[in-house]
């Protein structure tokens, strides 16, 4: 999934839910080794959607402050 597309489909803390889910998947010390690389993808999509997220919302909150110090 492309990271452009789950901005359309996610919320930040369903993201942080399915990373979650993953991360203890991937560290299963019982888990065959079959689509384990599909999983690290797929986190790290997961993680660079969330950066995002957070970098866009900081963004955000400081051009609210600006606007609030221009009043």
């Amino acid at each position: 999934m492309n990271p452009k597309d789950m901005d359309i489909e996610l919320k930040y803390e369903d993201a942080v839910a399915q990373l979650e889910a993953l991360v203890t998947a991937i560290e299963d010390p019982k888990r065959d080794l079959t689509g384990i690389s599909a999983d690290v993808r797929k986190a790290m999509e997961l993680v660079r959607w969330c950066k995002e997220y957070i970098r866009k919302g900081e963004s955000e909150i400081g051009k609210l402050i600006e606007e609030d110090g221009e009043d």
